[in-house]
Formats: C-alpha cells, structure tokens, sequence
C-alpha cells in the first residue's frame, strides 16, 4: 500500500515538474502563421535575484522569425528581470511590459520599433535605445528611469514617451539631426513632467537648441567619455550583450581598457 502511494506521488510530482518546464518555454508568434511556431520565447532563472519574499526572478528570451503576438508568460510579469528580443523578430507587442516592477534590463532588435506603452510604469532606472522610433507613452510614468542613450538611429519619439518620468536627469543623444519629437494638440510634448534640471549631451548643441529639445532639456556638449557613468566589465551583465562604441556604432571585438555601452551601461572592457 505504501509502495503504491509513492509511486503515485511520484508520478504526480513528474507530471507537475513537466508542466511546470513546459510553462517556462513555448511558442509566441501567429497563431495564424504556422500554429504561432515562429517565434519562441523561454524564461531561464535569473539566479542573481530573487524579490522581497524570496520568490525566483527570470530572464525572458523572444527568438524566432515573425511577429510576437501572444504572452504565455504574462502570470510571470512582476518576476522577469531582463527582456532580451533578438534579431529575426520582426515586432512586439504594444504595452509588452508595462506595468513590470522587476524589469532592469531591455534589449530590442534596432530593426524594429518601440510600440505605445511598451515599458510604461516600469522599473528600468536606464534603456538604451536603438529603434527607428519611439511609440506613444512608450517609457510614461516609469519613476526609476534616470538614464537614457538615444542612437542615431532614431528619428522620431511619440506623444507622452517619457511623461512624468520623475527621475530622468540625463539622457544623451548620438544623432547629429535632432528626432522629431511629436506634440498632442494642447502641446504637451514626450518629456512632459521631467525633472526642471535634466540635461541633454549632444555634439551639436546649436542645432538641438533650435529645436523642440529645448523646450524640456537643459543642452550641454557631450565630449568627455569619462563623463559617463562606468562600470567594471566584470559587473556587466553576464547575459547576451549588445556592444556599441560612444559613437552609436556597433562593436563585435571590443578593445581592452576602452569605455564601451553594454546593455545601457558605459563599461570599461
């Protein structure tokens, strides 16, 4: 009798761990495109963090060919620490991670573009950004956010993109054309409810002080790289990193005792 109770509490134990495996892993894409099976997504523990009551945190990955349509992850939003979407993954979902107190670290394919509400209310204290453009509210109401790196390669932040972000202070811009910066019809702008005293460092401080940058940033000369927040390579991030020189340029071999931005960090390789 005793021997037949085991075994079931075994078996029941297998099938829960199975369960339990294949929550953590699966298909996000289309459901409408080969049954969704283009675009895979998997949550691996983030053995550095656990929450306030000790539960797990999770690193979750987006791969694949197509578009992101579904969230089987979503009951593990307030424990997902990093969001690594690579390149083959053609677009995301709006408002992906709004709302996720956990988040530290985000990284997007350049080729794609930021949609509406993607991180809005979040805990990112810092993003580095690369796509085309900025969605509406894409980062509003996320209070942690302090740092932003804008590249080159964007032309265009929507309407209340960074609103009431309460502790942005600095954000720095590689473009030499400022991105157009979009206004709802009563004027209010992206950087509405920023800090008084936040500062855009930019090459062509004349040219970003003609424009609607003006109106949110004080503008200063990023010339210094030691100006830069760093940090020792060995504190980098220990997952999958995009590298970029302080030009906005991509770096695949990185030079030792250089300053490089990792993850949205400057980092001394």
């Amino acid at each position: 009798m005793k021997q037949g109770l085991l075994a079931i509490v075994c078996v029941l134990f297998v099938m829960q761990t199975k369960v339990w495996a294949q929550e953590l892993s699966g298909y996000c894409g289309d459901p409408n495109v080969n049954r969704g099976m283009d675009v895979t997504w998997e949550l691996r523990q983030d053995e550095d963090r656990v929450d306030g009551e000790g539960n797990p945190l999770y690193m979750l990955y987006i791969e694949g060919e197509g578009v992101q349509v579904t969230e089987p992850w979503k009951p593990y939003l307030p424990y997902i620490t990093h969001l690594f979407v690579f390149d083959g993954v053609t677009e995301v979902k709006p408002a992906l991670f709004a709302g996720a107190n956990n988040l530290v670290t985000a990284l997007l394919p350049y080729t794609i573009s930021i949609p509406d509400s993607m991180f809005a209310a979040s805990s990112l204290t810092y993003i580095d950004v690369e796509q085309h453009s900025i969605g509406n509210y894409a980062f509003s109401n996320s209070s942690k956010l302090s740092d932003v790196r804008i590249f080159s390669t964007v032309t265009s932040i929507g309407r209340y993109a960074f609103k009431d972000c309460k502790s942005l202070s600095f954000v720095l811009c590689f473009s030499s054309v400022p991105p157009t910066l979009e206004f709802d019809e009563y004027g209010v702008g992206p950087f509405e409810g920023i800090p008084e005293d936040a500062v855009l460092y930019v090459e062509d401080v004349e040219a970003y002080k003609a424009s609607d940058w003006a109106k949110f940033f004080k503008i200063e000369k990023f010339v210094d790289p030691h100006g830069v927040p760093t940090i020792e390579a060995e504190d980098a991030p220990a997952t999958p990193a995009i590298i970029h020189d302080l030009s906005g340029r991509r770096v695949t071999n990185p030079v030792k005792g250089q300053i490089y931005i990792v993850n949205g960090k400057a980092v001394v390789m």
